[in-house]
């Protein structure tokens, strides 16, 4: 099991962005403006080392973006993992919702730029 908070976080030159985290069965409601948006997901096992310990989906606006992300299987422990989705938001609030299929969902982080 690693430390997190004082691992390095490879492919990153951003260690402390990566190394906390929400965890869970969460969502996040955020009000914007109606438009087209790119959310870009940041993602990395800290906690974690063996493929299969943490499964997860995410789902952006209701529509499932990630099925069954398994962190460590796709890149390994203490690696940064990021996906950016193009989202349009239509009723002023963006959703993202987080889904434990294993364990806890997580996300460390979430970047949201309007297009």
């Amino acid at each position: 099991m690693s430390d997190p908070g004082r691992d390095n976080i490879a492919g990153t030159a951003d260690d402390p962005l990566y190394q906390s985290e929400r965890y869970g069965d969460f969502s996040y409601n955020m009000a914007v403006e109606n438009g087209d948006y790119e959310v870009t997901l940041k993602f990395a096992e800290v906690f974690f080392t063996t493929a299969g310990q943490r499964v997860f989906s995410v789902s952006l606006e209701g529509k499932m973006v990630i099925s069954n992300l398994d962190l460590v299987a796709e890149v390994g422990p203490l690696a940064a993992y990021d996906v950016a989705f193009p989202v349009t938001v239509a009723d002023g609030v963006l959703n993202i919702a987080f889904h434990s299929v294993v364990n806890n969902a997580k996300i460390n982080a979430i970047k949201v730029v309007a297009k």
